[in-house]
């Protein structure tokens, strides 16, 4: 079976008599000292044998309802080992049960707390305890102690449908008190971790949900820095999320108005920008973010993502704005994006009204007639000389935006027919498509109303 995630829950021990003494070590040697005597601590020293490893862990394979819960711990060795041979034994000790599949996981070790979170969109909260039945030596018990679930059971929906709930990444914000879920669908939800009662309730409202900022599904979410200004009432909360689509998303949240405000957007990256208007170019999606703090007294954000083209990437370093001074870079980045269409459509109406520098006629070309139908050359030319390209290339490459983006005409020449490609050539033809097929027919109409004489 596939791994799909791994929690530490407990990081344990290492221990080698020649690292730095401290209490893993004390205990370590203590209890080979007791066991075998001074004699054979003298010789794991001497030998730098393995004298201590332990740990606990649990994992999730993606495709089972399951979460394993796994402890490490050493085995006790008397004489010389041998080369390969096991320090210490990993054993399954629990498995905690969803109804659906299990797709995210996070633990927080410092409080023995764990989140998980299914296909159907539940996130549980599962904490350790001791068994008084069962001896000191074994692992710890763990048990749900709480559901997030903000929809109800009523609610009917497609298999399709269903698929969007999954809840595909969990994260803790600093102080433990709250935490993230990022859902196929591509919601944020902004959940408190503790509740009215002490077990098994369910809580059925978040604290802030973002919808509409992701447009694909969330591969991951991770928490930034706690930003504090002069005192505990204006600290500020950050986290990131990254989706399949290439986007990240850097949010802040002022901890006195939770509930009260959407929290802001004050940072965004699109891996896809550049080849966003391209159809031949293969998509950038991320698998895997982290968010690193800076030292220094002002507290930024350097985000690193890894994507599915191998790369590993460090964003810019990222500055919290005060909060008012600049608004949300959500809404300038989606701004800008609309003002970018407008400006295509605006150049592509302009090209099909200007019927004089790009004509469309019947052509011919192998002793076959192409009816109502214009050259790539003469596109060329027209980007070019009124300077919405400063070269041919850069108008080739903005005719190909303008086919694939508006579809603003398709090729009819066999040498380039049914691709979305402009060529510079005399011999490429091309007619108008969609909405823009009646526009030069339009203005040769208003052209010759207005040269007819009036009585």
């Amino acid at each position: 079976r596939n791994i799909h995630g791994i929690a530490i829950t407990d990081m344990g021990s290492y221990v080698r008599p020649t690292d730095k003494v401290d209490k893993a070590m004390a205990m370590a040697m203590t209890k080979k000292a007791m066991r075998e005597g001074s004699a054979a601590v003298a010789q794991a020293a001497q030998e730098r044998h393995i004298i201590g490893c332990s740990c606990e862990f649990a994992t999730i394979s993606g495709r089972h309802n399951a979460v394993k819960m796994w402890s490490v711990k050493h085995v006790s060795q008397r004489g010389t080992p041998t080369v390969g041979q096991n320090v210490a034994e990993v054993k399954a000790e629990q498995e905690l049960k969803h109804d659906a599949v299990v797709e995210s996981i996070i633990a927080l070790k410092e409080k023995s707390v764990l989140l998980t979170g299914d296909r159907m969109g539940l996130v549980r909260l599962w904490k350790s305890g001791s068994n008084v039945f069962l001896p000191k030596s074994s692992s710890r018990v763990w048990s749900c102690v709480r559901t997030f679930s903000w929809k109800s059971k009523s609610v009917l929906a497609t298999p399709d449908e269903a698929k969007q709930f999954a809840i595909t990444s969990l994260s803790f914000l600093q102080g433990n008190e709250m935490f993230v879920s990022g859902s196929k669908s591509g919601n944020l939800r902004v959940w408190k971790v503790d509740g009215k009662k002490k077990d098994g309730e369910t809580i059925k409202k978040e604290v802030i949900c973002i919808t509409g900022a992701h447009t694909g599904a969330i591969m991951a979410v991770r928490q930034g820095p706690r930003l504090s200004k002069d005192d505990d009432d204006n600290t500020t909360l950050s986290f990131s999320s990254a989706s399949e689509d290439g986007k990240v998303l850097s949010f802040a949240i002022p901890v006195a108005k939770i509930g009260k405000c959407n929290p802001s957007c004050f940072n965004v990256v699109n891996h896809n920008i550049a080849n966003r208007y391209f159809v031949d170019t293969q998509s950038i999606g991320i698998s895997a973010l982290d968010c690193l703090v800076m030292p220094g007294k002002v507290k930024d954000v350097v985000v690193t993502t890894s994507t599915n083209n191998g790369s590993i990437n460090l964003l810019k370093r990222v500055g919290v704005p005060k909060e008012g001074t600049q608004g949300d870079a959500l809404l300038r980045y989606r701004q800008a994006m609309e003002e970018e269409s407008l400006t295509l459509y605006a150049i592509a109406e302009q090209i099909c009204k200007d019927t004089e520098a790009v004509e469309s006629r019947n052509r011919k070309l192998n002793m076959k007639t192409f009816k109502n139908v214009f050259t790539g050359q003469d596109v060329v030319s027209y980007l070019v000389d009124n300077e919405y390209a400063a070269s041919r290339e850069d108008a080739v490459d903005l005719g190909c935006v303008l086919a694939t983006h508006l579809s603003l005409f398709e090729c009819v020449s066999k040498k380039c027919q049914g691709m979305k490609r402009l060529e510079d050539d005399a011999k490429s033809f091309y007619k108008w498509s969609g909405e823009f097929s009646g526009i030069p027919s339009e203005t040769q109409k208003l052209a010759k109303s207005a040269s007819m004489p009036v009585d």
